[in-house]
């Protein structure tokens, strides 16, 4: 079975181009003039893949005719033409399930391509649509199996009253072996309770201890902070005393990397001196 498209567009030079793009695929062309023949056309055709412009005469402009279908059939793929010269909403597009967006004048390739492409979505599509279906039919099922048996109807059974007596003798100990268990869930929960209580003091006693460590830390800091204090005389000497104990090899490294740059600030500010003396 070959696959729809609908086209729905105002010219008759589309229409024809796009049944001409398609000669070599086995799908069927139908067209629509105006928004409101194209949602006509597509309820009652069902397409696999739509081909609708933004600008058509009428009540209905593309925009309004592709969200119509979306609300329809939002996994049907709908591939707008918009002209070259003609305004676009952009951000109305966006908000839209638009497969692809084609400029007019398109080539063929181009428009074949698109198709092809949308025609395989097409087929994803309906595959979705019939795992959909039989995955609700298999919910219908189970929920039936699951249903619970009709209640049995009671009869009335006449009670001697020795079976009376041991009922209630029975009833009687449930209801204490109740109580037993009570009490025994009221013993733990008081366990519990001041299990609680404890990790809370514990918790509490942890948040001292670091509050305490923290001001010692910040107090040995600040004591850091005011013994270190280095004179200009100081930094010097240390500065010296590093570049004794470099490397030959570091020190041609540094060279390599600062003298370049060095000259080439030194012959730029030449240049500029000369182009002065120059006007």
């Amino acid at each position: 079975m070959s696959e729809k498209i609908l086209v729905i567009d105002d010219t008759f030079t589309i229409h024809k181009m796009i049944e001409l793009v398609c000669s070599e695929v086995e799908v069927e062309i139908f067209s629509a003039f105006d928004g409101q023949e194209g949602l006509s056309k597509f309820e009652e055709l069902k397409p696999d893949v739509v081909v609708c412009d933004v600008h058509m005469p009428g009540k209905m402009n593309g925009y309004e005719v592709i969200e119509k279908i979306n609300s329809v059939s939002p996994r049907t793929p709908v591939i707008m033409l918009i002209g070259i010269f003609e305004p676009f909403d952009k951000e109305k597009t966006e908000k839209l399930n638009v497969y692809k967006v084609i400029k007019k004048p398109f080539s063929s390739d181009e428009m074949l391509e698109v198709l092809r492409e949308a025609i395989e979505v097409s087929k994803k599509k309906d595959l979705y649509e019939r795992e959909e279906e039989v995955y609700s039919t298999m919910q219908v099922e189970s929920v039936t199996s699951l249903r619970p048996p009709p209640p049995a109807v009671e009869t009335e059974l006449s009670v001697s009253t020795a079976e009376q007596s041991v009922a209630e003798e029975a009833l009687f100990k449930e209801s204490e072996e109740a109580s037993d268990i009570k009490l025994d869930s009221k013993e733990n929960y008081l366990v519990e309770a001041d299990s609680v209580e404890k990790e809370e003091d514990v918790f509490s006693l942890g948040e001292k201890d670091y509050e305490k460590e923290k001001e010692e830390a910040a107090s040995v800091e600040g004591q850091v902070k005011g013994v270190i204090k280095l004179s200009d005389e100081d930094i010097e000497r240390i500065a010296r005393r590093v570049v004794e104990l470099m490397s030959r090899d570091v020190i041609e490294d540094i060279a390599w990397e600062v003298i370049p740059d060095m000259a080439e600030i030194v012959i730029k500010e030449r240049i500029a001196e000369l182009e002065k003396q120059i006007d």
